[in-house]
């Protein structure tokens, strides 16, 4: 039997209109726990007074690290049969680790598979729309010793159930929203170009993106106040990018960023946004795939423009609402470039590989180059 590619999706995904509903449908006691943000238990801690709590902000700052989460595993203890996640896409990772059988030492997660044993039932709870991580087995952690983000993936990492509710964004900084979005449109954009992909997960894709674009086209056009009426969209959009992501991967825009984020800091969205335009318009100067042509075709589509205006439409657009700097304001400096595309092809080789369209060395120093 010659099977080369599969489509999978895990866990109950359960809509809900208002906060109070997905509140009264936990219905939170001593056996759970809850792993947030402060703003989030700020707000409902009514809501969440009978659970033990977990405030992401009250450790160190910056990208989860491995003592981070034996830190917070050493305050949550044992004792508990359901783990709830409610947050952003680094507080949802954290509530995936949490729900193992065994947590420390955590770099042994990463050192074998067989380690790895699910204890706990799981339920994320998005609060901001992008990162789709509710519907991904991948959890982000920083060796801080050796400055390198390593990616868990395991199946037992899926959440159980997935309760969305619009409402959550209501609030969310525009900027915050903006490059969230953006990196949604990374997910289904190299989803739907993935060697990975098959039908299924470009149908979902197509979908994703014309979501994202037509709520990017009403901010632009109509200002952010039109938002309100699209939370419901950039939620729905970040959802399927989700699950494009965790059955197609990603590719080069993802790896490009990578340094970007682990080294200068920036916000996983905006090193997306710095480097994927640089990205895709190198693809198109050269022989590409037949499925960058077809992305080419459903975002023409979308944006009623001409084939060879799609990237720059989507530029304009994004240029109002998200904003494009140079990497010197952030620190990085000529002598970065090489050391960031060896990061590239060594820490973030099988996400490079990961598209039908490859780029050589000397390009990806090009797109650094260009963006310093």
């Amino acid at each position: 039997m010659d099977i080369s590619k599969s489509f999978s999706m895990h866990g109950k995904i359960i809509p809900f209109i208002s906060i109070p509903a997905i509140f009264e449908y936990i219905n939170p006691d001593e056996n759970s726990l809850i792993i947030t943000e402060k703003r989030l238990a700020d707000e409902y801690k009514d809501d969440l007074k009978n659970a033990r709590i977990i405030i992401r902000d009250n450790y160190e700052k910056g990208p989860t690290t491995l003592s981070l989460i034996e830190n917070i595993a050493n305050d949550a203890g044992a004792n508990y049969d359901k783990v709830y996640g409610i947050g952003g896409g680094a507080v949802l990772e954290i509530a995936k680790i949490l729900s193992l059988q065994t947590i420390i030492p955590v770099k042994s997660l990463f050192e074998d598979e067989a380690n790895i044993i699910k204890d706990r039932y799981l339920t994320l709870v998005p609060t901001t729309p992008g990162t789709g991580s509710e519907m991904t087995s991948f959890a982000a952690v920083l060796f801080e010793k050796e400055r390198v983000q390593r990616i868990l993936n395991s199946d037992a990492l899926y959440a159980d159930e997935i309760l969305l509710c619009p409402r959550f964004l209501k609030g969310i900084p525009f900027k915050v929203l903006a490059a969230s979005s953006f990196v949604s449109f990374v997910h289904a954009c190299e989803g739907f170009t993935s060697p990975l992909s098959t039908p299924i997960t470009r149908a979902l894709a197509e979908k994703s993106l014309r979501l994202i674009i037509k709520v990017w086209k009403n901010a632009a056009f109509h200002g952010i106040g039109s938002l309100e009426n699209d939370y419901e969209n950039l939620q729905i959009a970040g959802n399927l990018s989700g699950i494009v992501f965790a059955n197609a991967g990603g590719a080069a825009v993802q790896a490009l960023a990578y340094p970007l984020n682990i080294r200068l800091g920036i916000p996983h969205g905006e090193a997306c946004y710095q480097v994927f335009f640089k990205v895709f318009k190198t693809y198109m100067a050269k022989s590409h795939s037949m499925g960058l042509e077809e992305l080419i075709e459903v975002l023409s589509d979308a944006l009623k423009c001409k084939k060879d205006e799609v990237f720059d439409k989507i530029s304009n657009i994004c240029d109002s609402l998200i904003e494009h700097k140079k990497m010197r304001e952030f620190g990085m400096r000529e002598g970065n470039i090489l050391e960031f595309t060896d990061l590239v092809l060594t820490r973030e080789r099988m996400l490079v590989a990961n598209s039908n369209d490859q780029l050589t060395v000397s390009e990806i120093v090009r797109i650094y180059s260009s963006i310093l």
